[in-house]
């Protein structure tokens, strides 16, 4: 996912350059640029479903401007440059988003798994409480306690120092 959201980035500030200089075009041809500053506002925030509308909404307003537009400076490669990039970022949004899905299903079946396990072992501790209550065993059925031995550093002989490995 982040190789994904580093590219999306990427290209979006890419278009941003160019967007910056479509902006002076749309001053010098009188237009408003409005729609630019938000796009430009867009991509900053990283709000890359904005920055897709508004990419949009220019090439409307481009392709209904495009001689006076032409004449006042824009590169005759804008319209194709912004179409492009509509494309690519929309596929790399896209990409993003479902990754993001596919993460979220793994964690809601993680938890399902984590809540089953955590159901089983307190089962096991409330009876191992039961069988050795009253004896220094009944600690090792302590819930709180088994976590605390998981998270500890372990000093144990039986892990390997093999050199070999």
């Amino acid at each position: 996912q982040k190789v994904v959201t580093k590219e999306l980035y990427f290209e979006a500030d890419d278009v941003r350059k160019e967007v910056k200089l479509l902006q002076m075009v749309f001053n010098f041809a009188g237009l408003s640029t409005a729609i630019i500053s938000r796009l430009i506002n867009n991509i900053n925030s990283r709000n890359m479903e904005g920055a897709l509308v508004d990419i949009k909404s220019i090439g409307q307003i481009i392709n209904d401007n495009s001689p006076l537009l032409t004449t006042k400076g824009m590169k005759a490669t804008t319209p194709a440059f912004l179409n492009a990039k509509f494309v690519l970022l929309t596929d790399l949004s896209n990409q993003q988003t479902q990754l993001m899905k596919d993460r979220k299903l793994l964690t809601d079946g993680n938890k399902a798994n984590y809540r089953e396990l955590y159901r089983y072992i307190r089962e096991v501790t409330t009876i191992g409480k039961i069988i050795y209550a009253g004896t220094a065993k009944a600690d090792e059925y302590n819930v709180r306690k088994l976590i605390r031995r998981l998270h500890s550093p372990h000093h144990s002989s039986s892990t390997n120092t093999d050199s070999g490995q």
